[in-house]
């Protein structure tokens, strides 16, 4: 009998995982430690660690990567999308939900939305601040970090018709910067074993990963028209490492400023989705739903353009992400210890955490803008529940989830009021 299990018990446990695991990729991580590592004894702790160094070096979301290859190294490529379908299902419907609330009903509270992007601002400098402590915790890492959000504050004013390419030429240039870096720190972990994932299947997907990381460019040049969300999509998920709040910057650059999502709607969908369980790249299915572009499933129309365009936002999100999985886990051992690629890597991770931190001052600006528009007096109120919010979430360890409706209810309530 084989023990490994099957398609329907990959699909109850994360399922079950997807509606219950608040808390970002840390906590995900620790719930897929404690159910398939010590309670259903799926793999030993040397193998999942293993899993979860070569997730958080590959681009894409890091939680949702490790679910993807639990259910690979069990059941292959098709047992992966069953673990990472059901793991993200419960979020994405919810935030397909609040896609649907903002495009179809024309009387949800405005106050709530503006509660959303406040409490996302705290969100946002609460994640900018733990990144830092692990991804710069020197000089040079720290001077990747101000480069980069150097070039993504100042390269748009200089020259606008690279706005486009800031973003992604930010984060090559401290991939190659870090490249000139050594690292002393060392991996002692056992190998990964994958024995479900042929180097055929891998070649494949590793095609599928760079034809949806760059194929989409190059149509966009050659001047073919309607795929231009899909690619801002693509790209982000593609060129992104550490996943979660780092994709922030990487996603603004590509729905916001293009005009396809405003900025009030995106921060207020970027609050909503701290405030569910599961993995953040569920964000894709809110901004599928609300994206405004010629071509995208939305510009049909109703509840069903925003299902439609729902359903191709995620999955263009994640899709890099999952395949560079399937391509990297037979040759993963082969290439982690290099020197080379862990000091690109570390060169990346540094230049996410100054986009980070130059998207989080964009994001500020713009919601400070509306409560200005309301008074002065409103900014002191708003930068209080900012600075409210980001100390529960720093010092206080209160979910975030707690923190963004709470946000949202109190700022709902006031304007209310007033």
């Amino acid at each position: 009998m084989d023990p490994r299990p099957g398609l329907g018990d990959l699909a109850r446990r994360f399922l079950g995982l997807g509606c219950i695991a608040f808390g970002g990729p840390v906590a995900h991580l620790a719930h897929f430690q404690s159910r398939f590592v010590e309670d259903e004894k799926w793999m030993d702790e040397s193998t999942f660690a293993d899993l979860v160094a070569l997730c958080q070096s590959l681009p894409g979301p890091s939680s949702s990567q490790t679910c993807f290859a639990i259910g690979v190294l069990q059941r292959g490529w098709v047992g992966g999308l069953v673990s990472w379908g059901c793991f993200i299902l419960p979020s994405a419907l919810l935030m397909t939900g609040l896609a649907a609330g903002l495009t179809v009903l024309t009387n949800l509270d405005v106050g709530l939305l503006h509660g959303l992007a406040v409490a996302a601002i705290a969100v946002i400098l609460n994640a900018m601040f733990g990144l830092a402590g692990r991804l710069t915790p020197d000089g040079p890492t720290r001077g990747l970090a101000l480069l980069a959000a150097s070039v993504l504050l100042v390269l748009p004013l200089l020259a606008p018709q690279l706005t486009a390419v800031t973003t992604l030429g930010a984060v090559v240039l401290c991939g190659l910067l870090g490249s000139r870096m050594r690292s002393a720190d060392a991996q002692t972990s056992t190998r990964v074993e994958c024995s479900t994932v042929s180097s055929r299947v891998a070649r494949m997907a590793f095609a599928l990963f760079l034809a949806a990381a760059v194929l989409p460019g190059v149509l966009q040049t050659l001047g073919v028209g309607g795929i231009d969300p899909a690619a801002g999509l693509l790209r982000s998920g593609a060129f992104v490492f550490g996943g979660g709040h780092v994709v922030l910057p990487l996603l603004q650059a590509e729905v916001v400023d293009p005009g396809w999502v405003d900025q009030a709607t995106f921060l207020a969908g970027y609050g909503g989705a701290n405030a569910v369980p599961g993995p953040m790249f569920s964000f894709g299915a809110f901004l599928g739903g609300v994206m405004d572009a010629d071509g995208w499933p939305t510009s049909a129309g109703g509840i069903g353009g925003v299902l439609l365009g729902a359903l191709c936002g995620v999955v263009a999100l994640n899709l890099p992400g999952l395949a560079v999985v399937v391509a990297c886990l037979p040759f993963w051992e082969d290439v982690r210890h290099r020197p080379a690629v862990r000091s690109t890597l570390r060169g990346i991770n540094a230049g996410v955490v100054g986009l980070l931190g130059a998207a989080l001052l964009l994001a500020a600006v713009a919601v400070f803008e509306v409560s200005l528009a309301r008074g002065a007096g409103w900014i002191m109120f708003d930068a209080v529940l900012v600075a409210v919010g980001f100390t529960l979430l720093s010092t206080k360890r209160a979910p975030a989830w707690a923190v963004v409706l709470g946000t949202g209810s109190l700022v709902a309530t006031v304007l209310t009021l007033t």
